[in-house]
């Protein structure tokens, strides 16, 4: 997974800021999942040496919609796990894929009484 963020990374001499202090520049950087920071051309390096290249869609995750099934389907699954990054159990640093997704408050099935919506990200957790 390769996800972008902007970071300041340096002052500019732009002229036009002279008398007030220097302005950071933004700076696109990508971050690749288990190898961290990498720029752009690196990427783009990368990929043009691949025979083959799979590009999955980005997921937001800040979705927050629920279902009524105690499995959570593919996209939350993999918006838990690219959110927490590790377990989340105290003192446990084991990559998210290599973990459960369980739900924090227990799951009680909608036939049983339980109250729709139960599966949602604010209520999974990597463990």
């Amino acid at each position: 997974m390769i996800s972008r963020a902007c970071s300041a990374g340096w002052a500019t001499t732009d002229p036009s800021t002279s008398g007030r202090p220097p302005r950071w520049v933004c700076s696109p950087t990508h971050s690749v999942e288990r190898l961290g920071p990498a720029t752009l051309g690196l990427l783009q390096d990368w990929i043009r040496r691949l025979s083959t290249c799979t590009i999955r869609p980005v997921l937001d995750l800040a979705r927050d919609d629920s279902v009524d099934v105690h499995d959570p389907p593919g996209w939350l699954r993999e918006t838990v796990t690219l959110r927490d990054g590790h377990c989340v159990f105290p003192g446990c640093g084991i990559d998210a894929r290599a973990c459960d997704v369980d739900h924090i408050e227990p799951h009680l099935d909608p036939d049983d009484g339980g109250p729709p919506g139960q599966t949602h990200p604010e209520n999974l957790a990597c463990l």
